[in-house]
């Protein structure tokens, strides 16, 4: 038998991953035995070739040889990610197990595939035994009697592949409304991938880096400092997670208190804890009162420190007028959790990536005035423009001017953040005890920071 055919200004979009293909051109002939791919060329956000022949001399096991490769093509374009990628691969053997080896790079954009259980973040004591991890990676007793089992059972068509996948700086996790994290490979480091239909087995071995971003807890937002997802090598094991990220605030009479957020444990059941960042430990029950405190994008200063503000140094329990702000604020919080579902059925319905409600940065003195408590409380709704632009508008439950956000970041280094924030001033000091005298304005900050790893 011989023939030819010929696509020109061909398409195909994959539903599974939203990725489009356009303006491919392929000939394809037939000379005897082999059916012959001479060329296939086409674009999916970047220009993606192929070639290769099936052999059909032996009709009851074909035996195919192709190879493809693709320059920055668009894998993934969907609400669930949008991923770039360079690949190359070859494919080679029979069709009852076609063998698939390559090299992938994630190359910038976020996913956003599976929520996290709501029950499963409760705090604990960071020393608690759940935080510990166990490296298992031996097989089942009876795992080598089911996959030889399995290759008793011939299929038609099974792939057994075995990729190697390499992830740049620039990549998010996006866990609407709640954290936008980064996550990457280091230099001379991949994940090994294996899949083998025959036996249903699929396991991946490496580990992921996760350096910064943002993420949520309890309504406020923590900054990744350093943290690992390790996957092992065997069928259904969970990847273990450890992770740690912070929150800077002022504690008058201590300086800069580092709030910290601890995940650990498997990916399925990860446990959550709080620490405190201070030579002099503080009890976990004493730190919810510091999550009830603000900060602002747009300033190094935190307002609700001042000379009303201070803490038993043997407990590190808000007292005075702070601990009384806190109890305030404690409202706006609880706000913010039970709004919590409503934003995320708005981030899904508007196109959103995050929306909070949080404590707002007061000064102590307005503890007891209208600005303090759930009337404070931050509203903002944002949008991630770019895998690395950020944009989102603020609003304040009671009446001031709204404000806006803006952040980018340019590679790894650089960061610009620049936003016009409302804001509550007390406005004369000699008044105090008499009123609550508010000033109501608008606060202009414009900061590039730069970072660097060690």
């Amino acid at each position: 038998m011989t023939g030819r055919a010929a696509v020109r200004d061909g398409g195909v979009t994959v539903a599974a991953t939203g990725m489009t293909i356009t303006d491919a051109t392929a000939d394809v002939s037939l000379a005897r035995d082999t059916v012959r791919l001479d060329s296939l060329v086409a674009r999916a956000g970047g220009p993606l070739r192929a070639s290769g022949y099936l052999d059909l001399s032996d009709r009851a096991h074909p035996v195919v040889h192709a190879s493809a490769a693709g320059d920055r093509i668009r894998v993934m374009d969907q609400h669930r990610g949008l991923v770039d990628a360079n690949a190359e691969l070859k494919v080679e053997g029979p069709l009852d197990a076609v063998r698939v080896t390559g090299r992938g790079e994630m190359l910038h954009g976020f996913l956003a595939l599976k929520q996290f259980r709501k029950d499963l973040l409760r705090v604990k004591s960071p020393g608690d035994l759940t935080f510990m991890s166990v490296f298992d990676t031996t097989g089942a007793p009876s795992d080598s009697a089911r996959v030889a089992l399995a290759l008793r059972q011939p299929r038609a068509f099974a792939i057994v592949a075995d990729l190697a996948l390499v992830i740049d700086r620039g990549n998010y996790y996006r866990h609407r409304p709640d954290a936008n994290t980064e996550f990457f490979t280091g230099d001379g480091e991949a994940v090994l991938a294996h899949i083998d239909q025959r036996t249903d087995d699929q396991w991946a071995v490496g580990f992921v880096r996760i350096p910064g971003g943002v993420a949520y807890f309890r309504t406020q937002p923590f900054v990744p400092v350093r943290g690992s997802l390790t996957l092992e090598p065997h069928t259904g094991a969970p990847a273990i997670v450890q992770d740690l990220s912070e929150r800077l605030l002022w504690e008058p009479g201590r300086g800069w208190l580092p709030l910290r957020l601890f995940t650990g444990g498997t990916s399925k059941s990860p446990a959550i804890g709080l620490e405190s960042g201070t030579l002099f430990p503080i009890r976990g029950r004493e730190l919810n009162g510091y999550l009830t405190q603000g900060r602002t994008s747009t300033s190094l200063l935190q307002q609700s420190g001042s000379s009303l503000a201070g803490s038993e140094a043997w407990s590190g329990q808000l007292a005075g007028e702070s601990g009384a702000l806190a109890r305030r604020q404690q409202g706006a919080i609880a706000l913010g959790v039970v709004l919590h579902d409503i934003g995320t059925g708005g981030t899904k319905e508007y196109g959103l990536d995050a929306i909070s409600v949080s404590p707002a940065d007061v000064p102590t003195e307005l503890v007891f005035g209208k600005t303090g408590g759930v009337r404070g409380a931050l509203v903002e709704a944002g949008q991630y423009l770019t895998v690395d632009r950020y944009v989102a508008g603020q609003l304040r439950l009671t009446r001031g001017i709204p404000g806006v956000r803006y952040e980018e970041r340019f590679g790894p280094d650089l960061r610009l953040d620049v936003g016009l924030e409302p804001r509550f001033l007390f406005r004369a000091p000699e008044e105090l005890g008499i009123t609550h005298p508010t000033l109501r304005t608008g606060v202009f900050g414009a900061f590039v920071t730069r970072m660097w790893d060690f």
